[in-house]
C-alpha cells in the first residue's frame, strides 16, 4: 500500500527532498477542510479565526508556512491565516531520533507561542495544520499552549498519520535508540535501521532484516532476499548458516 498509494509517495518524497513543495491537491484538500471542519464539528458556519501550521525548524525548508500561503489564496477575508503563530527554539532537535517519551519531553522545551501573538489568540477558534503525526506529541504541545493562552476553540488538521505501531517502539540494540523502516534502494527490501545513522556525534549504523515469517520446518525467522542472477526474491530461513543447519526457502 505504501509503495501503490499516492499520498504515501508523496509524503515520502518530502521525507528525501530537502526544497519538497507540496503538491496542488494538498493546497485544495485543506482548503476544503478548512472551510468544512467546523460545520462538521460544531454545527455552525462561524468558522475559525485562525489557521495556522506547525513550523519548520531552524535553516530547515518551510514546507508548510508556504503551504498555508498558498491555501490563503483561496480566502477571501474571515480567517487569519498565520504562518509563525508558534515558533522552534535554536536547538530544538529532529523527533525522529527520539522514543515516545523523548518526544513530549523535547517538544515541551522547543515548541512556543510566538510572543506577539500571545493576546490576539485569547478567545479566538484555531485550526493548526500539520502534514503527518506519529504520536501526535507535536499537536499535543500546540493545543497545550494554545489553552493556556484561554483560545476559546483549537482543533489540529493532518493529513496523514504513521500506522505503523511497530515502527514507534522497536529500540536499537546497539544505542537504545529507535529505529525505523527504510527501504535498500538497490534491492527494494526493507530493514529496520537506527535513527542515530545521520547522528553527528554518536552515530550509530546498526540494522535488522525485517521478520516476513517463521519457518514451517524449524520455527526460526524468515527473511526476505534477492536473487540478482534471476532478477527474483525469495524467503530463506535464518538457520541456513546456523546450528542446526535450515535450508528451507520459498519463492516468492
Amino acid at each position: 500500500m505504501h509503495d501503490e498509494h499516492a499520498l504515501s509517495q508523496d509524503i515520502y518524497e518530502k521525507e528525501i527532498d530537502p526544497d519538497f513543495i507540496a503538491p496542488k491537491y494538498w493546497v485544495d484538500l485543506l482548503s476544503h477542510a478548512i472551510k468544512s471542519l467546523y460545520q462538521y464539528y460544531f454545527n455552525n458556519n462561524t468558522g475559525f479565526d485562525i489557521v495556522s501550521v506547525i513550523p519548520a525548524k531552524k535553516n530547515k525548508n518551510p514546507r508548510l508556512e508556504n503551504l498555508l500561503e498558498r491555501i490563503s489564496k483561496n480566502f477571501i477575508g474571515g480567517v487569519n491565516f498565520i504562518p509563525d503563530l508558534f515558533i522552534f527554539s535554536e536547538n530544538a532537535r529532529s523527533l525522529k531520533t527520539l522514543n515516545q517519551q523523548q518526544r513530549y519531553v523535547e517538544i515541551t522545551n522547543t515548541l512556543f507561542l510566538n510572543d506577539k501573538y500571545r493576546n490576539l489568540v485569547r478567545g479566538k477558534r484555531v485550526l493548526i495544520i500539520d502534514d503527518v503525526i506519529t504520536t501526535g506529541a507535536t499537536f499535543e504541545r500546540a493545543f497545550s499552549i494554545l489553552n493556556e493562552n484561554q483560545s476559546d476553540i483549537v482543533l489540529g488538521l493532518c493529513l496523514a498519520k504513521t500506522v505503523s505501531i511497530n515502527e514507534t517502539s522497536k529500540i536499537c540494540d546497539s544505542c537504545g535508540r529507535t529505529m525505523r523502516i527504510l527501504k535498500n534502494s538497490d534491492t527494494e527490501i526493507r530493514f529496520w535501521g537506527c535513527t542515530g545513522f545521520n547522528d553527528t556525534n554518536t552515530p550509530c549504523s546498526h540494522t535488522e532484516s525485517i521478520v516476513v515469517k517463521d519457518c514451517p520446518l524449524c520455527g526460526r525467522s524468515m527473511y526476505k532476499h534477492y536473487n540478482r542472477q534471476h532478477n527474483s526474491y525469495f524467503l530463506s530461513c535464518e538457520g541456513w548458516n546456523k546450528n542446526p543447519k535450515c535450508t528451507y526457502s520459498e519463492s516468492l
